[in-house]
């Protein structure tokens, strides 16, 4: 992490996220700070592109980035039906009770 200003002038942070070999940079100069990160280090194939997921979740956006857990979620329950298939011990329930109620309903906060 570290300051930066963006071309309007406006202050923000940019950031390098790394874990083993996958790389997410947050910068309104992406693409100039990963050709830095290029010249140290081999990337796959050489390239330098927009993420579409990064350790499992799906990304999305232009101006603003949002992250997804829906892919992750899909996997880890494919994962668990995979791995109780045939097991006459261990199911899946049909129903599971939940903290909240069915009829609940989320409000505006109006407090800002």
């Amino acid at each position: 992490m570290r300051a930066a200003v963006k071309p309007d002038g406006e202050e923000y942070y940019e950031y390098i996220l790394c874990y083993v070999d996958d790389i997410l940079c947050m910068s309104m100069k992406a693409k100039e700070v990963m050709e830095g990160i290029g010249k140290l280090f081999k990337f796959k194939k050489r390239k330098i592109e927009l993420p579409e997921s990064y350790l499992g979740a799906r990304l999305d956006g232009v101006d603003m980035w949002t992250m997804s857990s829906y892919d992750y979620v899909v996997a880890a329950v494919k994962n668990v039906k995979e791995t109780l298939k045939g097991n006459t011990k261990w199911k899946l329930p049909k129903n599971a009770p939940t903290p909240m109620t069915s009829a609940y309903e989320p409000e505006m906060d109006g407090s800002s």
